[in-house]
């Protein structure tokens, strides 16, 4: 079975990636259970994918007693929000055959950039990285003019797709503040 816990603007993304799979999906009531619950449902459940806030993996890591494993899930999928090398070592401590995908993305546009990091994947201290844009994406850092920043300076993340919605359906203001026009006119 495939699947775990739904958080976020990633649920839509990885329900969407479950069905076309052809597995099971198996969404984890935490609000009915609490994080408390979550140990005994990915074992009981089977879950070979573990899909994940960020925020909600690191709080279930916190509530795992020393010696806990999950041995039938292989990948852990953390999203929504940074994971970190913390999170990386907690999920070294309870997943022994799994690798983790650190991912990135957002409500409007779902995930853009990923990496598969292995269990002796090295990881520096801090952030987790989110690998590369996926194919079909084009990946921008601007500043708040629109305009492309040299590598390693902060800015705003743009992504261009064809296949990216154009706009919030009776929403302007939400548009005019998430879809912007860049000064080369796209």
């Amino acid at each position: 079975s495939l699947l775990a816990s739904l958080w976020g603007a990633q649920a839509i993304g990885a329900t969407m990636t479950t069905l076309v799979a052809g597995a099971t999906l198996l969404p984890f009531p935490v609000a009915d259970y609490g994080v408390a619950g979550l140990e005994a449902w990915l074992r009981d459940e089977g879950i070979t994918v573990y899909v994940s806030a960020a925020s909600l993996f690191r709080t279930f890591m916190g509530s795992l007693a020393d010696g806990a494993a999950f041995p039938a899930v292989r990948i852990v999928k953390a999203s929504s929000d940074p994971a970190t090398s913390e999170d990386f070592a907690a999920f070294r401590r309870h997943f022994p055959n799994a690798g983790l995908f650190s991912s990135m993305g957002a409500t409007e546009i779902g995930s853009v950039a990923g990496i598969l990091l292995e269990r002796d994947s090295p990881v520096a201290a801090g952030r987790l990285p989110v690998g590369r844009g996926f194919p079909g994406l084009s990946l921008h850092v601007v500043d708040p003019s629109g305009r492309d920043v040299p590598a390693g300076e902060t800015g705003t993340l743009v992504v261009r797709s064809a296949a990216l919605f154009s706009r919030y359906w009776r929403d302007e203001a939400l548009t005019a503040a998430r879809f912007v026009d860049l000064p080369d006119g796209t």
